[in-house]
C-alpha cells in the first residue's frame, strides 16, 4: 500500500520532531542538567533584562522595514499591526521546522486585510532576501574583524555562500525580475502550455507582484537596509548581553558571526525552531573561545528564552483581537 502525499508529509513532520529530540537527548547525556542549571542560576539579571528590552525594540524597528515594501504592494496595514504579525508569526513559528516557516505564517496574516496574497509573497519574500544579505555581510565583517585565533572558516565560506545567493535574489527582487514588464511575464507564462491554467495565473500574479519595487527610490532602499543593519547590530548587542549575564569571556565581535551563522543553521527546516540544531552549533562554536557545552547550551536556552517572549507578545495581540471580534 502506498503512502499519499498527506501521510509523506505528516511522517516528515514526526521526523524532524523525533531528530530534534534525538539532537536534545544526546546534548543532555553528554552534558549533565545539573552544570547547565548552575551556569543559568548564577546568570546576572539586569544584562539580560535590557537584553530582552532590545529584542522587543529590534522587532518594533523591523515592522517599519516591513512597513516599506507592504505600503509599494498597497496592503492596508499600520506598523502597530505589522508588529502584532511579526511577535504572533514568531509564536506559530515554534512548533514549524527551520526559521523560513515563520514566514509563511507573516505571509498569511499580512494578506488577511485585502486578500492580496501575491503583494503579500512579494513583501516577505524581497524582505526576507534583504535581511539575509545583511545578516550573511554583517557575519562575514565580525569573521574578518575578530581577532579570535581559531576560527572555523567553515563560517565564512558558509556565510559568503549565504551572502552570494541572498544578493542574487535581491537583486532579482529589486529589479522587477531583471526588468521584465508586466505583459512580458504574461507571455513567458501563458508559453507553460504543460502547466495547468490555475498555476500559470498564479505565477504571473506573483510574478507581476514583484515589479513595483523595480520603482522604489534610492531613499526607501536604504531605509531598507539601513534599519537591517540597526537590526542586526542591536540583536547581536542583545545576545552579547546575555554572554555579559552568564560571565563569559566572549568578544561582542565573535558573537556578531557566531550568531550569523548559527540563525543561518537554524533557518533550514531540520527541526522545529532549530531546536537541537541551534545548540549543537553553539556547543562547537564556543568550545575553542573557553566556553564549556553547559555554558553554551545555556546561552542557547537564554537565547530561545528571547523567542519565547517574542511570541508570549504575540500571543497577547492574538487573545486581545479575538475578544474584540
Amino acid at each position: 500500500m502506498r503512502a499519499t502525499p498527506d501521510t509523506k508529509k505528516k511522517e516528515l513532520f514526526l521526523l524532524r520532531y523525533l531528530l530534534a529530540v534525538v539532537l536534545l537527548a544526546g546534548i543532555v547525556f553528554m552534558v549533565p542538567i545539573r552544570e547547565i542549571w548552575n551556569a543559568l542560576k548564577t546568570s546576572r539579571p539586569m544584562p539580560l533584562i535590557a537584553a530582552m528590552a532590545i529584542l522587543i525594540f529590534g522587532r518594533l524597528l523591523v515592522s517599519v522595514r516591513t512597513k516599506t515594501l507592504t505600503d509599494v504592494q498597497d496592503l492596508s496595514l499600520s506598523t502597530a499591526r505589522l508588529f502584532e504579525i511579526s511577535c504572533a508569526s514568531t509564536f506559530y513559528g515554534l512548533a514549524l521546522p527551520g526559521g523560513f516557516s515563520g514566514g509563511i505564517v507573516r505571509w498569511y496574516r499580512l494578506s488577511q486585510p485585502d486578500g492580496n496574497r501575491s503583494g503579500a509573497l512579494a513583501a516577505v519574500a524581497s524582505e526576507r532576501a534583504v535581511d539575509f544579505l545583511v545578516l550573511a555581510l554583517f557575519g562575514i565583517f565580525c569573521w574578518v574583524a575578530d581577532a579570535q585565533p581559531d576560527r572555523p572558516p567553515m563560517v565564512a565560506w558558509g556565510l559568503s555562500a549565504a551572502a552570494g545567493i541572498c544578493l542574487l535574489i535581491t537583486l532579482i527582487a529589486f529589479t522587477g525580475l531583471g526588468g521584465l514588464t508586466e505583459t512580458k511575464i504574461r507571455g513567458i507564462a501563458q508559453r507553460m502550455k504543460f502547466l495547468p491554467e490555475a498555476v500559470i495565473g498564479s505565477i504571473t500574479r506573483i510574478a507581476t507582484a514583484f515589479v513595483p519595487y523595480r520603482a522604489m527610490g534610492s531613499n526607501k532602499l536604504m531605509l531598507l537596509f539601513g534599519v537591517s543593519i540597526l537590526f542586526h547590530v542591536l540583536v547581536t548587542v542583545s545576545q552579547y548581553l546575555m554572554i555579559i549575564s552568564l560571565g563569559l569571556g566572549v568578544s561582542l565581535i565573535s558573537i556578531g558571526w557566531v550568531r550569523a551563522f548559527t540563525v543561518f543553521m537554524t533557518a533550514v527546516p531540520i527541526t522545529p525552531s532549530g531546536l537541537g540544531v541551534r545548540e549543537v552549533s553553539l556547543v562547537m562554536l564556543l568550545l575553542p573561545m573557553g566556553v564549556s557545552a553547559a555554558q553554551a547550551i545555556a546561552f542557547s536556552l537564554l537565547q530561545f528564552s528571547g523567542l519565547l517572549l517574542i511570541a508570549l507578545i504575540g500571543v497577547l495581540f492574538d487573545i486581545r483581537r479575538y475578544l474584540r471580534q
